[in-house]
């Protein structure tokens, strides 16, 4: 048995196939005369661009807009003046090959976001390490690997499988995924996520234990990867699989029903996405609208900010896409795990207390004006709501609203429509805030709790270190005693609250949640359905009661433990 990190959920059960990487033909280093090299360089980085465009326009049809901007990126490192004028300088200067002048430098450059203290940064290493190979394979005419040809019901096992891999598979023969690297953030796994492929990251010697056409059960739901199974365990999974696919089914008699509790309390349920490609999502699973639309998502993989006119439209599309139903947007949420390098956010020691989301935006008022700008274009297309991040004091609140109004009001002398009807929020992400929530409730429209922070800064812990992940809790009693005081004092200023973490999906917790009088939830559209089902089987007598009892008890593990043992939803 192995185990790892679950990156995209669900059991597969396949033949495996290990994809060892081709690897570099033996090559001179030195070279008398470097006129040949520097040609060679420059037609093996135009035929790198083509294939890459190739992939662009692949991915484009097959995972739309944002999975395909990863190539857009590629073509941008393989175009990059200072990446090609350091390769140059090496034929040049130093007479080296081509191949070995673009080895050294793709090394430097791979090292140099492997090395970043950042999460996030560190797995964009593979996007760098994908397209310098393709570039390296087209200087030795080494030939692709066929990812097209797998039998039906595969696992797939590496080191690490590189974006333009995922691009080129048969999604539907591949039954589940198996990295040694990598993790939830790497491209890899939003892309098996989007395609809805189980993977797990993180395996430790996969490619060595798991011999090729071993029979493989990847049990993403429980973490555990299981080879050569006894015919019983086989069948017991497949068993699984068979339940996990007739659950999927059964909820859909939920989806024309209506979010209310067994006693008749209404409850809204909304969407968390990151692009209008998650729009098909967000509608076949029912939601209620958008609850957190992840717009620094829409800034990443890409050499420069989007401009006022690309965000006005992606607006503008989620807005009309919805129908109507209300949408909540987001302002640029980067730094912490989030870095973006054209952003130019300094290395800090601790970038989850560093300058992050509105203080990064403050600072920086003209791309905050930028998108303000877009968003406010955007309102009269739907019904628009904006809502900052990171808030930690009431001046943040007031600066940013003040920003807000000042570019509504130049908006409308240049004779641009902008809706009356916009709400503004504020995410209770940050301690000062939840503790200040009676105050800064003064000044919004509404709150939107983001448990994933909170629950970090309340228990001083980092949520990307594997190192202490347990002590990451949504279950600890402090969080659900902070979550109340901020309910309690949206309710006491008469406005709207939500919660928008991941916490708003766990089954146990959504109960609780709803006895500490929370009625909006919004999460990954795939949890819509299933927490319908649960609100429509709560009472919210019972669920108070529950609530009080929760919040008497004195650690999170016996809080998972009671929910856990009445939770069957």
């Amino acid at each position: 048995m192995l185990k790892g990190t679950i990156t995209s959920s669900g059991i597969g059960i396949g033949r495996a196939v290990i994809l060892h990487q081709a690897e570099n033909a033996a090559h001179p280093i030195h070279v008398t005369d470097p006129a040949p090299e520097l040609l060679l360089f420059q037609a093996a980085v135009a035929e790198a661009v083509h294939e890459v465009e190739a992939l662009r326009v692949r991915t484009l049809a097959a995972l739309g807009e944002d999975k395909a901007a990863i190539f857009e990126a590629h073509a941008q490192i393989l175009q990059d003046p200072e990446f090609q004028a350091q390769v140059r300088e090496e034929i040049s200067t130093h007479r080296l090959t081509a191949v070995e002048a673009s080895r050294r430098v793709s090394q430097t450059f791979i090292r140099m976001f492997q090395e970043m203290d950042n999460a996030y940064m560190r797995e964009r290493a593979i996007d760098v390490k994908d397209v310098t190979g393709r570039l390296l394979r087209k200087l030795q005419q080494i030939p692709e690997i066929d990812l097209s040809s797998f039998d039906s019901d595969t696992i797939l096992i590496a080191g690490d499988i590189t974006p333009s891999q995922m691009a080129m598979l048969d999604h539907k023969k591949v039954k589940g995924i198996i990295t040694e690297a990598g993790g939830k953030n790497s491209h890899t796994s939003i892309m098996a996520r989007t395609l809805e492929i189980p993977a797990m990251a993180g395996v430790k010697d996969a490619t060595t234990l798991i011999k090729a056409s071993a029979e493989v059960i990847l049990d993403a739901e429980a973490g555990v990867i299981l080879w050569n199974p006894q015919p019983e365990v086989k069948n017991d999974y497949s068993k699984k699989i068979l339940v996990l696919e007739e659950q999927k089914r059964n909820l859909l008699e939920y989806l024309e029903l209506e979010p209310v509790t067994a006693d008749g309390s209404t409850v809204s349920l909304y969407a968390n996405i990151s692009s209008p490609q998650d729009l098909a999502s967000v509608i076949k699973n029912g939601a209620q609208g958008i609850g957190l639309f992840r717009t620094e998502f829409i800034f990443m993989d890409r050499a420069l900010a989007p401009t006022e006119e690309e965000q006005y439209l992606i607006y503008k599309s989620v807005l009309e896409g919805m129908k109507g139903l209300p949408v909540v947007i987001r302002t640029l949420d980067v730094g912490g795990d989030k870095q973006i390098p054209y952003l130019r956010i300094p290395t800090e020691a601790n970038p989850f207390l560093g300058l992050r989301a509105i203080r990064y935006c403050l600072r920086n008022v003209e791309i905050f004006k930028t998108q303000l700008r877009a968003l406010l274009r955007s309102s009269v297309h739907g019904r628009l709501s904006i809502m900052f991040p990171m808030i930690s004091n009431l001046e943040e609140v007031l600066e940013a609203r003040s920003l807000l109004t000042e570019i509504a009001f130049e908006l409308k002398a240049q004779g641009v429509p902008v809706s009356a009807d916009i709400m503004i929020g504020i995410m209770i992400e940050v301690p000062s805030a939840a503790l200040l929530a009676d105050v800064l409730a003064q000044h919004v429209d509404f709150f939107s709790i983001g448990t994933n922070d909170l629950i970090q800064y309340l228990c001083a812990v980092d949520r990307m270190n594997e190192s202490i992940k347990e002590l990451y809790d949504p279950y600890h009693p402090a969080v659900l005693r902070l979550i109340g005081q901020v309910i309690r004092a949206a309710q006491d200023q008469k406005i709207k609250v939500s919660m928008c973490g991941e916490m708003a999906s766990l089954p146990g917790l959504s109960q609780v949640l709803l006895g500490l009088g929370l009625r909006e939830f919004s999460m990954n559209p795939a949890s819509i359905l299933r927490m319908k089902k649960l609100v429509r089987a709560t009472k919210l007598e019972d669920a108070r009661d529950l609530s009080k009892k929760m919040l008497g008890l004195s650690s999170g593990r016996e809080i998972k433990l009671y929910l856990d043992s009445l939770v069957c939803i």
